[in-house]
């Protein structure tokens, strides 16, 4: 059985012992009766109220309350020691304005800015960067010094709506605070000065997310080339599955595209783990994808995914072939180490090529990846196949992609060599990176892999976790056996 008293008492009743035996105070809340447990409490305001939540644990309209046996009312400890304290707390506020009179001499000045997203890009380069506009934002001025509420307002409505601006603030210091409707935003602190008259300009106002945000279209590719391009005609799919596992093959997330191909998933915590977005293929192929990071620019038309990989967007390859592919016989390791990122500012300028910094990286990888060589200037033709690929791999590797695509990456290595470039994947999968192993060794693929794929006559099976199906098995589906009769290509 649970019982709660009402937070509704006024002053005179909270006095009152018979209406208030607990002693609480105005805006407490006791539930008793309650087993032994982890919670979730949620407070609503009555509808038409204007109040927003400002408070949350982990982006959640919902707070964790964990009640253990015998405590005492109203009060909770999350460790063994330390202060007592309720279980949850909460706040609201609607919007208001005691910003008060200008005094006798001063002029009122105003504050305006733009709440966006504060992003941090991925290991080497874990900087901060201003990212996309943040919807559904409000804003609020507290005294910086007295800490009480001045003002508190949503953000403007409309396309723009990330945008706010305070008029006739007086002159003084102030806090901004930011946060959002869906309390998304990690609430955000920032100390402001208004002189007299002055129009405050912040722009951007970063703040970072709880999760981590995604928009996907998927379109009708009437002529194969991965681009959306509306003005052929090419309209989005709707009811179309796009999932989120992580790399075992388990999904996180999964949902539909809106009649006009879009979904959105605005809520994502990885658990700090990597995650992949994928599209299902059961009803079409797929013939390429567009990636856009923030404002960041989109992944060259001119190399869509799965035609070419995009090496200046961070996606690395082992190609099938060293010989053909991978190098060119008559260039030196220097040439062949910068052969596909010469294009990077570390090792060009204005169209002309850095062979200082070309030859400095070649002995990196030398050094780093027991390339056995007379040196950097050597053709690479002269070295043994082991060594050759020990260079590729030392080449994809150096810039630590966020994506490597390994075809075939020990065909033909001695058992040393197999042995070092297996450790080298594995270890780059551990620092994060998402490897595409292709390979006709069952052997290699049943000992590196995670998620196992089988590609039989231009159809691709269901993904199987590491362990669970056998050489025989997979046999099979090689053979096509285990795909469904006319299944469609993917």
């Amino acid at each position: 059985m649970l019982s709660a008293l009402p937070v509704g008492l006024d002053s005179f009743q909270v006095a009152d012992p018979t209406r208030n035996p607990y002693h609480l105070k105005v805006g407490e809340l006791l539930v008793r009766n309650i087993a032994p447990g982890k919670y979730g409490v949620r407070i609503v305001p009555p509808t038409g109220s204007g109040y927003q939540q400002t408070t949350t644990i982990e982006g959640t309209k919902g707070i964790d309350a964990w009640v253990r046996a015998g405590e005492p009312i109203l009060t909770s400890n999350l460790v063994e020691f330390g202060p007592t304290f309720a279980h949850t707390f909460f706040g609201f506020v609607r919007q208001f304005n005691r910003l008060g009179a200008t005094p006798p001499g001063q002029t009122a000045g105003s504050i305006r800015g733009v709440v966006s997203n504060l992003r941090m890009a991925r290991a080497p380069d874990p900087n901060f960067y201003d990212g996309q506009p943040a919807p559904n934002c409000w804003v609020g001025l507290n005294g910086l010094t007295s800490g009480l509420g001045l003002y508190a307002a949503p953000c403007a409505e409309g396309d723009n709506n990330s945008a706010f601006s305070i008029p006739n603030v007086p002159p003084g210091d102030y806090q901004l605070v930011v946060w959002d409707k869906y309390l998304d935003l990690i609430i955000g602190f920032f100390s402001v000065s208004v002189t007299n008259g002055q129009a405050v300009d912040l722009g951007q106002v970063s703040v970072p997310f709880w999760f981590h945000a995604q928009q996907h279209y998927v379109f009708r590719d009437s002529n194969d080339n991965g681009i959306w391009e509306p003005a052929l005609g090419e309209t989005g799919i709707p009811d179309q599955i796009i999932n989120f596992r992580f790399r075992d093959g388990s999904i996180f997330q999964t949902s539909t595209t809106d009649t006009t191909g879009y979904l959105p998933f605005d809520e994502v915590f990885p658990f700090f783990s990597w995650l992949i977005a994928e599209v299902d293929y059961s009803r079409f192929k797929a013939t390429g994808m567009t990636v856009a990071i923030d404002d960041g620019g989109e992944v060259s038309p001119t190399s869509p995914f799965g035609t070419t990989p995009d090496i200046g967007a961070g996606i690395a390859r082992i190609p099938e072939d060293r010989h053909k592919t991978g190098t060119i016989a008559d260039f030196t390791l220097s040439e062949n180490a910068i052969l596909e990122g010469y294009f990077r500012p570390g090792f060009s300028r204005a169209g002309l090529i850095d062979w200082t910094a070309a030859e400095a990286f070649a002995r990196t990888i030398i050094d780093t990846y027991d390339v056995r060589c007379p040196g950097p200037q050597a053709r690479i033709r002269l070295l043994s196949g082991g060594n050759m690929q020990k260079l590729i791999l030392g080449r994809v590797l150096e810039p630590r992609p966020g994506i490597i695509l390994a075809n075939q990456p020990v065909r033909g290595l001695d058992v040393g060599a197999i042995a070092y470039v297996h450790a080298r994947l594995i270890a780059a999968r551990d620092a994060g990176a998402a490897v595409l192993l292709i390979s006709e060794d069952l052997d290699e693929i049943q000992s590196l892999s995670d998620v196992i794929h089988v590609i039989s006559a231009g159809r691709i099976s269901p993904g199987f976790r590491r362990g669970s199906k056998s050489a025989a098995e997979l046999g099979l589906w090689m053979a096509g056996q285990g795909f469904a009769e006319g299944a469609d290509a993917a």
